[in-house]
C-alpha cells in the first residue's frame, strides 16, 4: 500500500521544532519509485520524525498543491511497471485504509465532489508508524554504527493491522 525512504539523520529541516537527530521519511502510496527517483512530476510527503505533522506547507491549498498524484503500480496484465493517477486506482482499492491515507478537500465537498487528497495525516497520527520506523532506523544507524538510509514498504493486513517490510538500507551519504 505504501513505500519509502527513510533517514536515520534528517538533512531536510525547514523549521526550528524538527530536530535533525530524529530522522525523516518520504512516503509514497504505491511502490516506493517515487519515494526513491524523486520524480519531478508529481510529489511526496516529507515526515519529520519527531514532528510528523509539523509541514512545510502553510495551508490546505498548499499540501493540495504539493501531494502526490500519480502512483507508480505493477501492471500484471501487461507484466510491466505502470504509473496513473491515484483517483484511477479508488475504485480497486478494497481493503485500503483510504481513510489513514487521504484528507477530503473541503472545498470539493462543498460544492458536491468527494476528492481525496493524500496527506497520509491519519496513518501518522492513528498509527504507532512513526515509533516503529524510528526503533527500526536507530537500531539500523547502532548496527552500522553511523546514519543510515533505508528503503521500506508498508503493507496493510486488515483495515488497522499493517506491516513495515524493511527492502533495502545503506550507509548515508552526507
Amino acid at each position: 500500500h505504501l513505500a519509502g525512504v527513510g533517514f536515520s539523520y534528517n538533512p531536510f529541516v525547514w523549521n526550528a521544532a524538527i530536530d535533525p537527530a530524529a530522522g525523516v521519511v518520504r512516503l509514497v502510496y504505491g511502490l516506493g519509485t517515487r519515494a526513491v527517483d524523486r520524480v519531478d512530476d508529481d510529489y511526496t510527503r516529507v515526515v519529520a520524525l519527531n514532528a510528523p505533522l509539523r509541514r512545510p506547507e502553510s495551508d490546505f491549498d498548499e499540501i493540495c498543491s504539493h501531494s502526490q498524484r500519480r502512483v507508480d503500480t505493477i501492471d500484471l496484465a501487461a507484466d510491466a511497471l505502470a504509473s496513473c493517477d491515484f483517483e484511477e486506482l479508488l475504485d480497486d482499492a478494497d481493503g485500503a485504509p483510504l481513510d489513514l491515507f487521504t484528507s477530503l478537500d473541503a472545498e470539493a465537498a462543498a460544492q458536491g465532489v468527494e476528492h481525496r487528497v493524500l496527506t497520509f495525516d491519519g496513518f501518522l497520527s492513528k498509527t504507532p508508524f512513526i515509533a516503529e520506523i524510528r526503533a527500526i532506523m536507530q537500531a539500523l544507524q547502532t548496527a552500522y554504527g553511523r546514519p543510515i538510509d533505508t528503503e521500506f514498504a508498508v503493507n496493510f493486513l486488515d483495515g488497522s493491522n499493517y506491516r513495515i517490510n524493511l527492502l533495502q538500507c545503506r550507509p548515508l551519504q552526507i
